[in-house]
């Protein structure tokens, strides 16, 4: 009856062992990550809603995203499946910028639904003009393969301002 507590206890400090190491074991192969913060401001003013991904530029591509508040900053997170740390793995990244179109004219469904199909026809335009308008950069900034945009994260952290406004007047 001895050796059963003892083999209880043992047992017990093994599964606390694996429970207190093992959840924050990174999958296979998932990088280094270091705290990466980034403000987006267009002439000096934040710029919110805008979904930030940085794309690694090196022999394994690595994706890391975040979106900005209201004040213009995005905390970056990179992601494997659904293990998520903060930050982003050090080197160089084309930044993508993707910015939640706004609009002021909104339609409910059954608004949408009643109207006629010329009504419909000056909605749908009258919604394009305004997320065209309210578009802060060139849609080439939403891609990797456009975007003029290329920072470098540097441990033990990294804080960058982006000011789109200086890579719109490069254009």
């Amino acid at each position: 009856m001895n050796s059963f507590p003892r083999f209880l206890c043992c047992l017990l400090l093994s599964f606390l062992g694996i429970v207190l190491t093992g959840c924050d074991s990174a999958p296979p192969g998932f990088p280094k990550v270091v705290p990466c913060k980034l403000t987006v401001v267009k002439d000096g003013v934040p710029l919110p809603e805008v979904v930030v991904m940085l794309v690694s530029e090196g022999e394994k591509e690595w994706f890391a995203s975040g979106n900005s508040g209201q004040d213009g900053v995005v905390e970056i997170q990179t992601l494997l499946g659904d293990y998520v740390r903060k930050g982003a793995p050090p080197g160089k990244h084309k930044v993508t910028l993707r910015q939640i179109p706004q609009t002021q004219t909104q339609y409910s469904q059954v608004e949408f639904f009643n109207m006629t199909p010329a009504e419909k026809q000056a909605a749908m335009q009258q919604q394009a003009k305004e997320r065209e308008e309210s578009r802060s950069f060139p849609t080439e900034f939403e891609y990797a393969t456009s975007t003029p945009i290329t920072i470098e994260v540097v441990g033990p952290k990294t804080e960058i301002s982006l000011n789109v406004s200086d890579w719109i007047a490069k254009e």
